[in-house]
């Protein structure tokens, strides 16, 4: 009791963990066989400083066996296995010649030693977009053709004419039956609960709205060549075949010349993939680490739940039975606007928060989803909604309401946190 509250002070005296931190992980590290239990505490109690985050999250992440003594090896394998992955990325995508894979991380590294890594510089902005890009398209590739284990920010293969689009979840909103109503006072959520009503099909699934502009936009632009190529073609009818070729060639070589200087941005990557593996860039020294990390991340709800789509339809459930049970003015405000929290949310744990919280303040989220549960996520979005809640009720219209709640980016990250922690503290098992 004494210890709980000797933590407690020192967080809310603003000293979280001090040398008390670092000499628990110290002697965690000093055993032959990392404690994972204790790992798991530190992280839920703690953020974890920034010369320990590297080691831990290697560890929760699986990247790294808790045998002190098989690192080495480990690591030489997983620098073989990456090289041959990105390789084989080289090839599939050997259309995209302009990225280079070989050197992405070199060169983002390189810039941030010359400028500070939030620098305003153009210089700065174009390594960062180029590694996270880079990193999001190893990853993506190999989900796509060598893995096919997390479809989440699966868009497609550039060039192809039957391009799918992102697939996102039919999320019907879960109902609560009054027998359930004796159970909200033990806080325990249960995700096979018989009174929540969802589906997922796979066969309805919708493009979120950026994804779909962004393929009109593709497709605007292919019927626009085609149009062009016809209107070569009848133009020349009456003329001779061999200047109607001649033409058609040079468009195509013109097309040819503007594709080889297409935009990173024109990559069929995820933005919500991009984000997340930005913050990646952030946080690893090590290209090699960086993408393993990143990897194990992503698939994390995999390993958690044993499917990647159940791990996003959980967080939302239990978003809405934390409404439903701790802020029912926040619950019917969205009822009243006909909301459900999947409107929103859905880009909130796609992302992982990255598309609120900066990159070199995430890492102090992820501590708590790597370190404690994924279920974490709706406990951060609960104390989110409640610390927007005047706004939120502000809002008079769905349109107005979902805007603020997709676009805001003011967020005081120490007071959600904490809120979020104490939370999920009270309500669930560690």
């Amino acid at each position: 009791m004494r210890k709980d509250f000797r933590i407690a002070f020192l967080n809310k005296m603003g000293f979280r963990g001090g040398a008390q931190l670092k000499t628990s992980l110290e002697a965690i590290f000093e055993h032959r066989v990392i404690d994972i239990t204790k790992l798991k505490k530190i992280c839920h109690l703690f953020e974890i400083p920034s010369q320990y985050r590297i080691r831990v999250w290697k560890i929760l992440l699986d990247v790294m066996p808790p045998y002190q003594e098989a690192w080495d090896l480990v690591q030489e394998q997983r620098a073989i296995e990456y090289n041959d992955l990105r390789s084989a990325v080289s090839v599939v995508k050997k259309s995209n010649s302009f990225i280079p894979l070989e050197t992405f991380y070199i060169q983002w590294k390189d810039t941030i030693k010359k400028y500070s890594i939030d620098s305003d510089e153009d210089v700065v902005f174009r390594a960062k977009d180029l590694a996270a890009t880079c990193l999001a398209l190893i990853y993506h590739t190999k989900e796509q053709y060598f893995n096919f284990q997390n479809g989440l920010y699966y868009l497609g293969d550039e060039g192809s004419d039957n391009m799918p689009s992102l697939q996102q979840p039919k999320y019907n909103p879960p109902t609560f039956s009054s027998s359930n109503n004796s159970s909200h006072g033990s806080g325990k959520y249960n995700s096979s609960a018989g009174t929540r009503s969802m589906s997922y099909d796979m066969k309805q699934q919708t493009p979120t709205s950026a994804n779909s502009q962004y393929f009109q936009q593709k497709q605007q632009q292919q019927q626009q060549r085609q149009q062009q190529q016809q209107h070569i073609i009848s133009s020349d009818n009456n003329n001779n075949n061999n200047t109607s070729i001649q033409k058609l060639m040079e468009y195509n070589s013109n097309n040819n010349e503007h594709s080889k200087n297409i935009p990173l941005l024109d990559l069929q990557i995820d933005e919500s993939l991009k984000s997340i593996a930005e913050a990646f860039c952030y946080i690893f020294d090590n290209e090699i680490d960086a993408f393993w990390c990143l990897n194990n991340f992503l698939n994390i709800s995999v390993k958690q739940y044993g499917n990647k789509d159940i791990g996003l339809i959980h967080q939302i459930n239990i978003l809405s039975r934390l409404l439903e049970i701790h802020d029912k003015v926040i619950f019917n405000h969205f009822k009243s606007l006909n909301i459900h929290v999947d409107q929103f949310c859905t880009l909130w744990f796609k992302s992982f928060f990255t598309c609120f919280v900066p990159p070199n303040s995430i890492d102090r989220v992820w501590d708590r989803i790597i370190g404690v549960s994924m279920d974490f996520m709706a406990y951060l979005s609960f104390s989110i909604l409640q610390s927007k809640k005047a706004i939120i009720l502000e809002k008079s219209t769905s349109i107005e309401l979902l805007q603020y709640l997709i676009n805001f980016k003011d967020i005081n990250l120490d007071i959600v946190l904490e809120r979020s922690i104490e939370l999920y503290s009270s309500t669930s098992d560690l």
